[in-house]
């Protein structure tokens, strides 16, 4: 993908000067372009390019599809869905539907250890996470830049920036331009950090870590490596992480989606409490790493670098400041930690939400003090703390069974609190188009980083001192747990526990029952976009308040498994290929293609009909209404002692097709009809 080459005059006068190529500055300047400001981006590099940042998270997706109906930019909209990405960038990007890490010991073919969560489908919200390709999704950003943004300069190189009281003026060779405001939203090597020493010496940060990273190609399957223990979903459809004594390593697949043309594999290794670099090549490091683990070599065998590796130093940075006089630093000009928890794309897009209103108004008023922006100082450095706990704690962790699955607990806590920060937020917008976004700015113009921030940052400043002693030796792995323990009482009343986290992460992704859970949810998401996209209608199926009720039901189905008690198997029966012989009709029937049958008929080989029983139990008004159904075929039978949800199929007759919905949720019945045509599809509740 080619970068279009923007010629401008070599004077130039704009509202904004955005500095940097990557998603913070792509995004940033598209924003502030819809807010009716002329930006100019100046990027010393050019697209394509090699960028890590590559694994999304369910906050990061909520936070682009929010900046997305606030500013018109449909761009962020496409991110935050793989399928769109697809269709509108690519078929080079992978999804993400679950995350694992497995604990390796020193010359054994075994695991010591693992854990695994599927990552539950937004259905309503239309998101689904990705592993971003990043050199196409950023060539892809930036060419929308130059379509939107009034002046566009890849491969520039920056001679000079002088901020006066007035104007910043940037010299680059004979250019020279000038403007309100400037961000700096490039990397490491920031310019503002640079030229106004802004880096913290020593850094502020606890983490300790240094990386080499590349792309491979001919990586294993963890699936079908013989060390490996089945879970719910492939390993191979998410983000995996190896823990071993020296740091852990990031296997991110580009080609686990259906139509991904893209075979190669991110892989990176981050080695802890080290800050210099290796007198040994990456390579040479690698190999290490593979004779001294098994388990690794038998995932990497095979695996070959299709470009160099990359090295690095320390990777933890911190800044005193991130605004001043008429600029601000973004993501990471300010401040870097780690990828273990993919936490730094959100911490960005967080920030930008805040900076883009700042700065619109600043320009609007043309007022650009200094204390106008502490907030966004503030903004990020809670940002920057929180991620660097979360990690540090992790590395304290390392070689503990017990403390690392507290810390991967903690993780998912801080994680479901990122979501509740911005989750109401988009809902509102989403079931109100017409809302008044001063409500919604409202409860982000103090700079709150996370729901229940200061009880979370109190919770973790403690857990970490609680490590520390831990890794004095002070204490032992027990006592650091029962601490632990006592610390996280508060959280209590939100619904933490951690034995319900510690089944979630231990036992629910190992327990075969669950997997046919999570790919009937899957599948039957694939069905209904099939269906809708074969139909062109301009009612879709999958806008339906029924189909939105099934998918509703079954992540609620699957969020119950996952809270409770999963020593013991869910109990399931397949009976007869329902779902494979409804594909085979609607084909037939209407003559359109279903290009995703044979995957979904292989993923769904054991499940085609199903029969949830937890609790034996009777819904009198179902099981007389079943009676009147005796022309069809069951598709979904659920029952336990809250909610009895059946769904039957008529056959096809000509061109139409009937689903019927019985639900009976805690004593309140429902039917639901609904009736498909060629060219109609309606629904009668």
């Amino acid at each position: 993908m080619k970068t279009q080459l923007v010629t401008n005059s070599n004077n130039a006068r704009v509202d904004v000067i955005v500095l940097g190529g990557s998603l913070s500055a792509t995004v940033t300047a598209l924003t502030l372009s819809a807010q009716g400001l002329k930006v100019a981006l100046l990027d010393s590099g050019q697209h394509p390019r090699f960028a890590l940042g590559e694994s999304l998270l369910k906050p990061t997706v909520y936070w682009m599809r929010l900046l997305s109906l606030k500013y018109q930019v449909p761009q962020l909209d496409i991110l935050a869905n793989v399928d769109k990405i697809f269709k509108a960038i690519g078929p080079t990007s992978g999804i993400k539907k679950c995350f694992g890490f497995v604990q390796h010991q020193a010359n054994q073919d075994f695991i010591k250890d693992k854990w695994w969560s599927n990552i539950p489908i937004n259905y309503e919200e239309d998101i689904s996470e990705a592993h971003l390709f990043r050199q196409d999704i950023d060539s892809y950003m930036f060419n929308e830049c130059v379509k939107a943004c009034h002046l566009v300069k890849p491969g520039i190189n920056i001679d000079s920036i002088d901020i006066g009281s007035s104007e910043v003026t940037v010299c680059a060779g004979t250019d020279i331009i000038k403007s309100k405001y400037i961000v700096d939203a490039t990397s490491s090597k920031s310019i503002l950090a640079n030229q106004f020493a802004l880096r913290d010496s020593p850094t502020r940060l606890k983490s300790k870590s240094r990386t080499i990273f590349t792309h491979m190609i001919n990586v294993k399957k963890y699936d079908d490596c013989p060390a490996a223990e089945k879970a719910a979903l492939s390993w191979h459809e998410g983000t995996l992480h190896h823990l071993l004594e020296e740091g852990w390593i990031w296997v991110i697949p580009f080609d686990n989606h259906p139509q991904s043309k893209n075979a190669l594999v991110s892989v990176g290794m981050s080695f802890i409490n080290q800050t210099e670099k290796s007198n040994k090549t990456a390579q040479q490091e690698w190999n290490d790493l593979l004779e001294k683990y098994p388990v690794l070599n038998q995932q990497f065998s095979q695996a070959t670098p299709v470009r160099p590796w990359v090295s690095t130093g320390r990777l933890q940075y911190s800044s005193k400041s991130s605004t001043g006089e008429r600029y601000c630093l973004l993501g990471q000009s300010y401040g870097g930690v780690d990828a273990l928890f993919s936490r730094g794309l959100l911490n960005t897009l967080q920030s930008i939400y805040l900076t883009v209103d700042k700065v619109a108004t600043a320009c609007k008023e043309n007022n650009f003090a200094k204390e106008n922006f502490v907030i966004i100082d503030e903004l990020q450095a809670d940002l920057l703390e929180i991620n660097d706990l979360l990690t540090y704690g992790n590395y304290c962790a390392s070689g503990s069974t017990l403390l690392t699955t507290w810390w991967l607990s903690i993780w998912t806590l801080v994680e479901q609190n990122s979501i509740a920060h911005v989750y109401g937020s988009l809902l509102e917008v989403m079931e109100n188009p017409d809302i008044d976004w001063k409500i919604i700015d409202e409860r982000y113009s103090q700079g709150q980083a996370i729901s229940q921030q200061k009880t979370i940052q109190d919770f973790l400043n403690e857990a970490v001192s609680c490590m520390e002693i831990y890794q004095n030796g002070d204490i032992g792995e027990s006592e650091a747990g029962k601490r632990l323990q006592v610390l996280s009482v508060p959280f209590e009343k939100f619904g933490f526990r951690f034995e319900n986290y510690q089944n979630l992460l231990t036992l629910f992704g190992f327990n075969s029952s669950a997997g046919i859970v999570l790919q009937a949810e899957h599948d039957l998401v694939y069905l209904i976009e099939i269906i809708d996209n074969q139909l062109h209608s301009t009612v879709k199926l999958k806008k339906q308040p029924l189909i939105k009720y099934i998918i509703r039901l079954l992540t609620q189905k699957i969020h119950k498994a996952r809270c409770r008690d999963n020593t013991k198997e869910i109990m399931f029966d397949s009976q007869g290929d329902s779902l494979y012989r409804l594909l085979t009709e609607i084909e037939s029937k209407w003559q359109i293609n279903t290009p995703f049958k044979s995957t979904i008929s292989k993923k769904i080989k054991k499940l085609h009909c199903l029969s949830y029983l937890s609790l034996p139990i009777k819904h009198s008004i179902i099981q007389q209404k079943r009676k009147t159904f005796t022309g069809m075929f069951s598709l979904i039978n659920f029952q336990d002692s809250q909610v009895n949800l059946s769904v039957y199929v008529n056959e096809l007759t000509d061109n139409k097709l009937e689903c019927v919905v019985l639900s009976e949720v805690e004593n309140c019945y429902q039917e639901v009809r609904i009736t498909l045509d060629r060219d109609v599809l309606e629904i009668n509740c």
